[in-house]
């Protein structure tokens, strides 16, 4: 959630620059100057650059040298933008004035000046450009949307190193939701669902983190993929919790299953289940079945995320969670923490930027 609203932030920012690029090219036939070569050559940068921002961004979260880079970028969109504001209004104030007023000195001089911001910012896209092939940066497109947002990297149950804003309401919900069904000796299974990128992998990391879970006897993390293999899941299990089974038969499900049971048998145990794309009911039944060990004293509570509320409602055991979206003040908050904000020169022109993104995310 955070790298893609980070990325929002990017993508707009360098989407303002270019409407205001593309109008001062269609403009100039109108305003006092033509600097129609500077304004083309810094329109094709930044249209090359839009395209790999969403691999930017992504790569950003571990290479430092790639935050640095979407920083001089967005520092650098933001004046082209404040240039050609006033490259605008100047144009507009001298050619409005009768000719008999206009002095050719002040004309000349002002004409200096915008001619030497206009190298100036040329030269700060070369060099902003030169790292950009530097990188190899991959065209995946923009994150314009959460709804684009398609991450299928593999997850794990470790934390983020920033701490998570916005979800222990939710957390504390799906925590009583596996609490209400702990007590009849039947595995719960609780399903979060939610479009991509909304944060059900963070939540559920959030909940398998938290200190009540922690005195279970297992916790259990599967990152299932698209790839569904009930083996694949079953060993994945089976693994998680002990190595003396390594040499026990494992070919067959049935086989699995039974070794499942017998470890879990008993137990206080935690399942993530994570990012579910199976929809055959046979497979998820099996997948049901597979968790479903049902013996006196033993508490198995599952978490499934997934994208298709219909998969949540045809695996869960109660009624599936849908995660909605952050509101706006908590979206505003991540912005501020990802998009790191340090710099006052910027900062008002980020915030109102930010402030008009945060809007449409909530």
């Amino acid at each position: 959630m955070a790298e893609i609203l980070a990325g929002l932030l990017t993508s707009a920012v360098v989407g303002i620059a270019k409407d205001r690029l593309a109008a001062a090219i269609a403009e100039q036939a109108n305003l006092l100057w033509n600097f129609g070569d500077d304004l083309k050559d810094m329109n094709s940068v930044l249209e090359a650059i839009s395209a790999v921002l969403h691999d930017a961004e992504r790569r950003s979260a571990k290479e430092k040298l790639v935050q640095l880079w979407l920083k001089r970028l967005k520092h650098a969109a933001l004046d082209i933008t404040d240039m050609l504001e006033d490259y605008q209004d100047t144009s507009d104030r001298l050619t409005a004035k009768k000719p008999a007023v206009l002095s050719c000195l002040p004309v000349a001089h002002k004409k200096i000046v915008v001619a030497n911001r206009m190298k100036s910012m040329r030269e700060v896209l070369r060099k902003i450009n030169k790292d950009f092939r530097d990188f190899e940066f991959s065209n995946g497109g923009t994150c314009t949307s959460l709804e684009q947002h398609d991450d299928h990297r593999e997850t794990s149950s470790r934390l983020p190193e920033e701490p998570i804003i916005g979800r222990n309401r939710e957390k504390q919900e799906i925590i009583n939701l596996l609490s209400a069904g702990t007590n009849n000796d039947e595995t719960v299974i609780v399903s979060i669902h939610g479009l991509g990128g909304m944060g059900k992998s963070t939540l559920a990391q959030l909940i398998y983190n938290d200190a009540q879970f922690k005195k279970y006897d297992h916790r259990i993390w599967v990152y299932v993929s698209r790839d569904f293999n009930l083996k694949k899941i079953g060993n994945s299990i089976i693994s998680l919790i002990t190595i003396e089974a390594g040499q026990q038969n494992r070919d067959t499900l049935e086989a699995i299953n039974q070794l499942v049971d017998n470890l879990l048998r008993g137990k206080k145990v935690l399942i993530v289940l994570d990012d579910l794309w199976e929809e055959k009911d046979t497979e998820l039944g099996k997948l049901r079945s597979m968790l479903q060990v049902g013996k006196k004293g033993t508490t198995i509570d599952v978490i499934v995320t997934t994208r298709k509320e219909d998969i949540a409602r045809k695996v869960s055991t109660c009624t599936p969670y849908k995660l909605e979206h952050l509101n706006d003040y908590t979206c505003w908050e991540i912005i501020k923490r990802y998009s790191r904000f340090e710099d006052q020169h910027y900062q008002e022109r980020l915030e109102k930027i930010g402030l008009d993104i945060a809007k449409k995310c909530g």
